[in-house]
């Protein structure tokens, strides 16, 4: 029995113009065609999902999408609105390989920088890789928002434990509330790293955020990198 792997990373939020698709639609198709592909709930290759994946209010994957290595065919993936406006089309999304035997998740707590009484919440995390455990990924997530009122133009999140620190430093964008008002940002983390530091503005600057009103990481927030 072939063994699937991952298409996505677990909580993906497909990002379109820096903003998310709330109760979108994740189609997948053969490469370069319009004729559906199937993907899996798990890398038994056991269940198929509803094609199209139907994203949560929050423009979150609640499912996994497993590839089937054996089809021979790469996948093409639409990204839909809810109202059924084609979004985007990535062709040639890779299944990553054999398998995905490699797999930890836990949790820590996040803490926010920046203000008087310093806000703290439950990030989890989802790392998974091939069999010889290369090529890691990691998925950090927030169900609950971690929000305050802060006055400094700066953002970080502390307390990344050293099962979530990539070897070499990675930056990825992320959607970020600054003011009240949700902007697309950068985060950034250093190699072994336990700090993220957060980026905004025009250009980005890690100084780039406003002196007052809310600031927070929402609600589904989530970034993926390697590790």
């Amino acid at each position: 029995m072939a063994t699937g792997a991952l298409l996505l990373p677990p909580g993906y939020h497909p990002l379109i113009d820096g903003a998310v698709v709330p109760s979108g639609k994740l189609h997948w198709y053969r490469t370069g065609t319009t004729t559906d592909q199937d993907s899996y709930t798990d890398s038994t290759l056991s269940v198929a999902n509803a094609n199209p994946v139907i994203l949560n209010a929050n423009g979150g994957l609640d499912t996994l999408c497993y590839g089937d290595p054996r089809t021979g065919f790469k996948y093409r993936l639409r990204i839909y609105s809810s109202a059924d406006v084609l979004l985007d089309t990535h062709d040639d999304v890779m299944v990553w390989g054999a398998d995905t035997a490699t797999f930890a998740s836990g949790s820590f707590t996040g803490t926010l920088t920046g203000y008087a009484s310093p806000p703290t919440g439950t990030v989890s995390y989802k790392v998974w890789a091939n069999v010889s455990g290369t090529g890691k990924l990691c998925t950090l997530h927030l169900a609950s928002a971690i929000t305050g009122t802060s006055n400094a133009n700066t953002l970080t999140m502390t307390g990344l434990p050293s099962a979530v620190q990539p070897t070499t430093a990675v930056i990825v964008n992320c959607g970020l509330t600054d003011n009240g008002t949700a902007v697309s940002g950068m985060a950034l983390i250093s190699a072994a790293g336990s700090t993220i530091t957060f980026q905004m503005g025009s250009p980005l600057s890690s100084t780039g955020f406003t002196t007052s009103g809310t600031k927070a990481c929402a609600a589904g927030w989530t970034i993926t990198y390697a590790l």
